[in-house]
This record gives structure tokens, sequence and C-alpha cells, in this order.
């Protein structure tokens, strides 16, 4: 959705949501995480680690690069869009 000159906030309600639901789905992941975690053993002095199993991990860390890297090309998308349009 593009930005129309003199629309007010009406420009702002469609980023607004798209942080509000990342915000909303990255407390439903964090919890389904600790959701899935395994209890630390009885006996153990273990405070603030989640253990996950392997395929887990790589799964999390996967989709966490894949948001940067999203996240990077649309920075540079932006950046260049401005450059060519500043050029004209």
């Amino acid at each position: 959705m593009r930005s129309v000159p003199g629309t007010g906030m009406v420009a702002l309600v469609a980023p607004l949501l798209a942080w509000a639901g990342l915000a909303v789905s990255f407390v439903i992941a964090l919890s389904a995480v600790v959701r899935m975690a395994d209890p630390a053993p009885v006996g153990h002095d273990v405070s603030g680690v989640i253990r996950l199993p392997g395929h887990l991990t790589v799964a999390i860390v996967t989709l966490f690069g894949l948001a940067v890297l999203v996240f990077v090309v649309d920075l540079v998308r932006r950046a260049l869009r401005g450059r060519l349009a500043g050029d004209g």
C-alpha cells in the first residue's frame, strides 16, 4: 500500500497493523517455544535456560535468518528506489 499525500492517518493504518501482527506472532511463537521446552532435570540449578531439540533450534534459527534476509532486501530495495527517484 503506497501512501498518498494528504491522506492523513489513513496511510499509517497498514504499517501499524503489520507491526501489531508481528508483535502478536512473536509473543505466540515465544510462548509455544517455552511450552515445548523440556523441564530442567530435578536437582540441577538451571535458571533462564530453555533446552530445545536440535531440529527445532535449526528451524527457529532458519526462520529468523529468513526474516533478517527479507528485512535487509527490503531496505536495499527502498534505498535504491529513493536514489533512482532523486536522480530523475
